[in-house]
C-alpha cells in the first residue's frame, strides 16, 4: 500500500515523523525531565518510509472563499489513500474530485480541532466520496479510527499498524510486567504510554496514563466541539483509557482499573 499525506497543520509532520520512525523522533524519555531512560522501544515498530508515495505541506488561504481551489492542490500521485490533515475548506471539497482521476481509492481526512472540519463540511464530503466511489473516514481524533466496512482504511490500519491504540498488558501480583503496542495512536504516543504504564502497580494506572498523556503531549484541541459535547483532547483521553482496559489480560486486574477511571469521572 502506497499513501500521500497533504497537511497545513504541524500535526501532520507528527503524524509522518511517527510513520517514518526516524531516529530522534519521540524524545519523550528524557532522564532529566520524565525520569526515563530511553531503551529504543520504538524500533520495534520500524519504519514505512517505503510505503509513504509523497509528503505536501499546503499553505492555507486566507480568504474564507477561494476561487478554483483544485489548483492550489499539489500534484497528488497514483496511491492507494490519501491523510488529508487541515485543509482550507474549499480545498477539502475539491480534494475527492482530484484523488479519484488519479485513481486513488480512500481518502481520511482526520480532526483534532473542531476547527479542522465542520460536520456538515464532513457530511459533503461523505456525500461527494460515495458518488466518486471513494472509500471516507473522518475520524474525531485520529486516534479514534478503527477497522469498519471500508476495506482500503482497513489495509491502511493494519499495515502501518496505527488508529485506535491497542495495547498487551502482562499483569501479576497487581502489577505490570509488560507492554507491548499492538496498534499505536497515528501521533505515536502509544509508545510513551506503554513505557510509562510498565512497572507501576494498576491502581496508579489512571494518574500514570492520564499524565504521560498530556506529557508526550497530546495536541488534540481543548476548545469545546459541539458533536461530543467535550473536546476533542478529553476524547482522546477516554479512548486511551479504554485501549488500556482492553489491554490488560488479567480479569480482576482489568476490573480494578475500570472502577478506578469510572472514579474519575471517565464515560467507560
Amino acid at each position: 500500500m502506497e499513501i500521500a499525506v497533504l497537511y497545513s497543520d504541524p500535526y501532520g509532520e507528527r503524524f509522518v515523523g511517527n510513520l517514518v520512525n526516524f531516529y530522534g523522533f519521540c524524545t519523550a524519555c528524557e532522564p532529566y525531565e520524565q525520569k526515563l531512560y530511553c531503551d529504543f522501544c520504538r524500533y520495534l515498530y520500524g519504519s514505512y518510509a517505503e510505503n509513504i508515495e509523497a509528503v505536501y505541506k499546503v499553505e492555507k488561504p486566507t480568504a474564507v472563499m477561494v476561487d478554483e481551489p483544485e489548483r492550489l492542490l499539489p500534484e497528488v500521485p497514483n496511491c492507494d489513500l490519501v491523510v488529508a490533515i487541515a485543509l482550507h475548506p474549499d480545498l477539502m471539497l475539491s480534494l475527492p474530485e482530484v484523488l479519484a482521476s488519479k485513481g486513488v481509492k480512500a481518502l481520511i481526512t482526520p480532526v483534532e480541532d473542531p476547527a479542522w472540519l465542520s460536520p456538515g463540511l464532513r457530511r459533503q464530503l461523505e456525500r461527494i466520496c460515495m458518488e466518486l466511489g471513494l472509500e471516507y473516514a473522518a475520524p474525531k481524533p485520529f486516534c479514534n479510527l478503527d477497522v469498519g466496512s471500508h476495506e482500503v482504511i482497513n489495509g491502511f490500519i493494519r499495515l502501518f499498524k496505527v488508529g485506535k491504540p491497542v495495547f498487551d498488558i502482562e499483569v501479576s501480583q497487581g502489577v505490570v510486567k509488560s507492554v507491548a503496542v499492538l496498534r499505536s495512536s497515528p501521533c505515536g504516543s502509544s509508545w510513551y504510554v506503554a513505557r510509562k504504564i510498565a512497572l507501576r502497580r494498576v491502581e496508579e494506572l489512571p494518574d500514570v496514563v492520564s499524565k504521560a498523556h498530556h506529557a508526550y503531549p497530546c495536541t488534540a484541541s481543548m476548545s469545546r466541539d459541539p458533536e461530543l459535547g467535550d473536546t476533542i483532547l478529553h476524547e482522546a483521553g477516554y479512548i486511551l483509557f479504554e485501549a488500556v482496559y482492553r489491554g490488560i489480560s488479567d480479569p480482576k486486574a482489568a476490573e480494578l482499573f475500570l472502577e478506578k477511571i469510572r472514579e474519575r469521572g471517565a464515560p467507560l
